[in-house]
């Protein structure tokens, strides 16, 4: 049997420094190691060769595969529409194979997803779309949004792209029934949530672990500036950010800890390559995830989780799903540093309740590797008639 056929479509440049190519990467490494052949293209490029597109992420590249790059495939039209397009399309792909066409959202691919739906008999292909957020749900929330334009495509197409996609896939349950209501879907949805790769050392006991630890760059919405307050409540702790894209980012961090008097206890790593970031989070005591607003599933959890750390989250709607899954720390009000700074005394002045947390956390990221996460796609893939089997 010839192994399914994943074609990936990433709407933006690759690499870069964002957690949702991170997480791109690691479902296609996860789908090649359970036998998938994946063709990825990205709206762009960084980097010159797979092998460099790839070690960004400190990973190689799987023998399955295949980059579709400008001007000799699909992969290097703009947006992948257009006539130009669907036509290279009908001609690199195989309808026996049964295609699968994987996108995440994003305003540029919903336009995407609009076109292949007209072509989904011609290719016999079934379309997939993983969602991290509700364009619709925020649109109210962020005015300023309204003109972008990936925004506008987003808010405009995402009902339609939503409703009429073969499986919907969320990362969280309460998202994937807040999308399904907001477009009325009647086909099938999951919810799958992030996954995880593990360290290759086993975490040691918190006992013999110190300090607390944020991973991430200073994005606005991802609340390291609340991080940092709450460490100037914790006199003698030390925080290290695991993170800082460039100058630029690492100086917005030193001066965040310069205006809370903490500069002296905070440590800025700057970018870390991501088969590295293990060797900071196993040193560490307690995670910190003060994430402001979201709903979707935060990377730096499950990496927490694989390091054997207690986690002291917000109550944003990302994070309470799976720390109430997990059991792995205690969760604070959002944009309140000090509850956070609260949730770090907890935890430090009850060490074997904090392990017990740690290790609870442990367990679920080992169900939660980005392998099994693999597994579980390619499962509903197979459920999934291809239109000439309907």
């Amino acid at each position: 049997m010839a192994a399914p056929l994943i074609i990936y479509r990433h709407a933006i440049e690759f690499p870069n420094a964002h957690a949702h190519s991170l997480q791109v990467v690691s479902n296609i490494c996860g789908l090649a190691a359970e036998g998938a052949e994946v063709w990825f293209s990205a709206r762009s490029w960084t980097a010159d060769t797979p092998q460099q597109r790839f070690a960004y992420y400190g990973k190689q590249v799987p023998e399955q595969v295949v980059m579709l790059d400008a001007p000799q495939s699909p992969g290097g039209i703009r947006d992948w529409r257009g006539l130009r397009s669907r036509w290279r399309l009908r001609k690199l792909v195989d309808p026996a194979r049964r295609p699968v066409f994987y996108l995440r959202d994003n305003g540029l691919n919903f336009r995407t997803i609009i076109d292949l739906l007209k072509l989904r008999n011609a290719l016999n292909a079934r379309i997939v779309l993983e969602c991290h957020t509700s364009h619709q749900h925020k649109a109210g929330q962020e005015e300023a949004k309204r003109n972008m334009r990936r925004w506008k495509y987003a808010v405009e197409l995402e009902p339609r792209a939503v409703r009429e996609v073969d499986l919907l896939v969320a990362v969280s349950e309460g998202l994937r029934e807040q999308l399904v209501g907001l477009s009325g879907r009647s086909g099938p949805s999951v919810s799958l949530r992030n996954g995880t790769d593990l360290p290759q050392l086993a975490p040691l006991p918190l006992a013999q672990r110190s300090g607390l630890v944020y991973l991430g760059h200073p994005f606005a919405a991802k609340g390291l500036d609340d991080a940092i307050k709450a460490l100037a409540l914790l006199p003698g702790e030390r925080l290290t950010v695991v993170g800082g894209r460039n100058d630029d980012d690492i100086a917005l961090i030193r001066g965040w800890a310069q205006e809370a008097g903490v500069a002296d206890r905070v440590t800025v790593t700057g970018a870390v390559r991501h088969d590295l970031v293990f060797e900071h989070l196993l040193r560490a005591r307690v995670a910190l995830l003060p994430l402001k607003h979201g709903s979707g599933s935060p990377l730096k959890a499950f990496e927490y989780m694989a390091a054997g750390l207690p986690i002291v989250a917000s109550d944003a709607k990302a994070n309470l799903e799976i720390m109430r899954e997990s059991g792995a720390g205690v969760v604070v009000p959002v944009k309140d540093p000090a509850a956070l700074a609260g949730g770090v005394r907890q935890l430090l002045s009850d060490l074997p309740a904090a392990q017990r947390m740690a290790e609870g956390g442990l367990a679920y990221a080992r169900e939660h590797t980005w392998q099994r996460r693999a597994r579980r796609l390619l499962d509903e893939f197979e459920k999934l008639p291809a239109p000439r089997d309907r």
